[in-house]
Order: C-alpha cells, then sequence, then structure tokens
C-alpha cells in the first residue's frame, strides 16, 4: 500500500465466513484494495483496507450473510 493512501486512514477489519476464499474473490473484484491479510482461523480473516472503503465492504459482506467485525 502506497504511503499516501495509508496516511488517509487505515482500518483493521476481521470477517466471517463459511466461504471466505469466495468473500475475497468478491472483494477482489469490486476493486476494494487490502493489505496484510491474515488467516486467524479456518472461517475467519484479518486485513487491513482503506477508512474509505469500510462502507462498501460492509455492505458486501453483509449481503452475503457474513460477519464483519
Amino acid at each position: 500500500m502506497e504511503f499516501w493512501k495509508s496516511i488517509s486512514g487505515m482500518l483493521t477489519v476481521e470477517f466471517t465466513s463459511a466461504c471466505p476464499e469466495e468473500v475475497l474473490d468478491t472483494v477482489t473484484q469490486a476493486k476494494i484494495p487490502l493489505s496484510h491479510v491474515v488467516r486467524k482461523t479456518e472461517l475467519t480473516y484479518q486485513m487491513r483496507i482503506l477508512r474509505k472503503d469500510f462502507r462498501r465492504l460492509s455492505r458486501i459482506l453483509h449481503s452475503r450473510g457474513n460477519q464483519l467485525k
């Protein structure tokens, strides 16, 4: 992630899904940049996103019935 993007505000988020790989594919297709993606458990991932993308990511996850923290 570029310095200027990170200085504009980053959030660390975590999501839980029965199909986390599908969620990551959907988020990538929506052109939401992800960084520091870490698999915490079999169903949970943690990642960093730009603050401005939080609302879009939240909508995508909730529309698929996933949980965002």
